[in-house]
């Protein structure tokens, strides 16, 4: 399936955007053509089925101000059991009138991306919170001895700007079960209430499926004294720096302070999800080896928060003074026409 956009249908629960259906060819790239109208804001929110098309009902068709910011665009493996491949090379609208201009240019396309220098910086939608080529933060590292463990960390800056945090996560004794290893950022922190995710630029060294990240101070009512803040888990690339993004509603505040697992998750309990006060002042940001046994060797780029609102309009507006037509069609990231996909999967 494939979403975009933001709109929320009265009296639903989790279910965010315009969603529809979509099969790729198999092993061989081809282009999916997808007509707006063939999207919906009532969708069941368990299996991602439509339940009210837009044909049938207009009040759930994409509106124009949705057409106008996408914000959000995602690609799902939902409601079917099974090994999910998919490779995607471009996402673009097409049937695109002339005056609302025109932009060969996929919609999310690497090449592109800009990063600026600096806490507070905005570019594209995206809000700089800490880079390690100019760090801004105080940083140190905090590991499970303050609760008799064993388990050792260390943090760095090389020269090449990346931010260095390896160590080992081992059983604490006491508790039969592993510990934790932490790096923690403080600092002065820019207002990212109006984004929806982080973006942390970096890789790991090793196989180890223990990374989480925190922020803030909140604590959930109920919590021991010492847990507080947001948590969720990251699987960082292994060998090869990457992009990992993780929208705010993936952190929770209810997580188990033996094994860092979530207790009880945002979605299924919105008193869980990270408040605007937080997001406007996070006080801190952590990264942990947390809950898993093993060597931890992760670097970092960058840290930074994306899909920030008036930074996206601002880009979005710009992009209507650009216009070139390829192979007699119009593609703009102003949806107003058809969607594109080209992709293929693969089944392994």
């Amino acid at each position: 399936r494939i979403s975009f956009g933001n709109a929320h249908v009265p009296g639903g629960r989790f279910a965010f955007g315009y969603k529809a259906p979509f099969q790729p060819p198999l092993e061989q790239f081809q282009d999916i053509e997808l007509p707006f109208h063939q999207f919906s804001d009532k969708w069941d929110d368990a299996t991602g089925d439509i339940q009210e098309t837009c044909s049938d009902k207009p009040q759930f068709c994409p509106t124009e101000q949705a057409l106008k910011n996408v914000k959000t665009i995602s690609i799902w493996g939902e409601g079917v059991a099974g090994d999910v491949h998919l490779e995607i090379r471009s996402i673009y609208a097409s049937g695109c009138s002339e005056e609302e201009g025109a932009i060969d240019q996929p919609i999310s396309d690497p090449s592109q991306q800009k990063h600026s220098q600096g806490a507070d910086q905005a570019t594209d939608g995206e809000i700089i919170i800490e880079s390690f080529e100019t760090p801004s933060l105080n940083w140190m590292t905090i590991n499970d001895p303050v609760m008799g463990g064993k388990s050792k960390g260390e943090f760095s800056i090389d020269q090449n700007g990346e931010g260095i945090f390896k160590g080992e996560v081992v059983d604490v004794p006491s508790l039969k079960a592993p510990g934790f290893i932490q790096v923690l950022g403080k600092g002065s922190f820019p207002d990212i209430s109006s984004c929806e995710a982080f973006k942390l630029t970096v890789k790991s060294n090793v196989e180890y499926h223990g990374y989480r990240v925190s922020f803030g101070l909140k604590q959930a009512p109920g919590s021991q004294f010492y847990i507080h803040g947001f948590k969720t888990k990251i699987s960082p690339p292994v060998g090869q720096f990457g992009d990992v993004v993780i929208p705010f509603l993936n952190f929770s505040d209810k997580w188990d302070p033996y094994t860092g697992d979530q207790l009880v998750t945002c979605k299924e309990n919105p008193t869980f999800c990270p408040d605007e006060a937080t997001l406007q002042d996070l006080k801190e940001f952590a990264i942990f080896g947390e809950g898993v046994s093993g060597v931890v060797h992760l670097e970092i780029k960058s840290i930074s928060a994306i899909g920030c609102g008036g930074q996206i309009e601002k880009q979005t507006q710009q992009s209507e003074d650009t216009e070139e037509t390829q192979s007699g069609m119009s593609r703009t990231v102003l949806f107003s026409g058809v969607v594109f996909i080209t992709a293929a999967i693969l089944v392994v």
